[in-house]
């Protein structure tokens, strides 16, 4: 009788221990080894306008690594926009292709590195079409938890809109986050030096779509990563570093180049799908509650 009274614990014990290891394989929470806590810019603390928004986004930008069967590896950035572990990239950071169909030359595989070092893997969303759209859309597979994330900024609109109030301008400050050369994710001072840049041809016809330019060193891994406003929210992705094309007798250094925000929402809301929640796919415009 003993041994049947001491058997029910024993058994009840062994399957905590089960479902405990089951769920250790699932993705718990993001390991950024620092705290998410969002400040509110208007409040101060004690701390600079930078430090503030580097502790509110920083934690949510991952330094992006991609494997390919027929190519070097690569490097690069990816940041959240919900708790629900759904982030942003570059598409030429996760594929090898300059031309449809992109994912014909996906990585095989995709993960980022925390600050501890452990490895989150991920798989594609959602991958643009548009070949001035640079942007693809990834999750953390068998996410549960929350993730920290950057919401967007709901005051950043077309360049041609009337009203003045929703635009960014000549001379605003900004901040880029991202992974330069694979170093670890770094902040920056940045500046737009150009709110509606048109790529024009060689008759001086604009072509493309508008992006913004950056007062800003972007070097090779800040691809993907956020350009975020004073007030801790997106106001483009960068993708590029402009570069002279060899034909010309002056260089171009230190000029970034972002896809302004309205343009990657215009991106997300072509996406229909649903969370694994069962939930409607969304980004956040509210920052994180404590």
């Amino acid at each position: 009788m003993k041994r049947i009274r001491y058997a029910v614990p024993i058994v009840a014990i062994l399957l905590v221990l089960l479902c405990t290891a089951c769920a250790c394989s699932r993705v718990q929470a993001p390991d950024f080894g620092r705290t998410t806590v969002y400040i509110d810019p208007s409040d101060g603390d004690g701390f600079s306008d930078a430090e503030i928004v580097a502790h509110n986004t920083v934690p949510a930008t991952v330094r992006l690594r991609a494997e390919f069967s027929n190519a070097p590896d690569a490097a690069g950035t990816a940041f959240f926009i919900n708790k629900d572990g759904y982030l942003l990239t570059n598409r030429h950071c996760v594929t090898l292709s300059d031309a449809p169909p992109y994912l014909a030359a996906k990585a095989n595989k995709l993960y980022y590195i925390s600050e501890t070092g452990k490895r989150y893997y991920l798989e594609i969303v959602a991958i643009s079409n548009d070949r001035d759209l640079d942007l693809a859309l990834l999750r953390i597979r068998d996410f549960v938890g929350e993730s920290p994330y950057i919401p967007f900024s709901d005051a950043v609109e077309n360049p041609l809109a009337q009203d003045d109030d929703t635009i960014l301008r000549y001379g605003q400050p900004c901040y880029a986050i991202g992974n330069p050369e694979d170093l670890g994710v770094t902040f920056a001072r940045a500046m737009i030096s150009n709110p509606y840049y048109l790529e024009s041809d060689s008759v001086g016809n604009p072509i493309g779509k508008p992006d913004l330019l950056l007062d800003c060193n972007i070097n090779h891994g800040n691809s993907g990563g956020p350009l975020v406003g004073a007030d801790s929210k997106l106001v483009g992705v960068v993708y590029a570093r402009m570069e002279s094309d060899g034909n010309k007798i002056n260089n171009v250094y230190g000029i970034g180049c972002a896809i302004p925000c309205y343009r990657v929402v215009a991106f997300l809301q072509t996406i229909a799908m649903q969370t694994p929640n069962g939930q409607p796919f969304y980004y956040e415009y509210d920052p994180p509650q404590a």
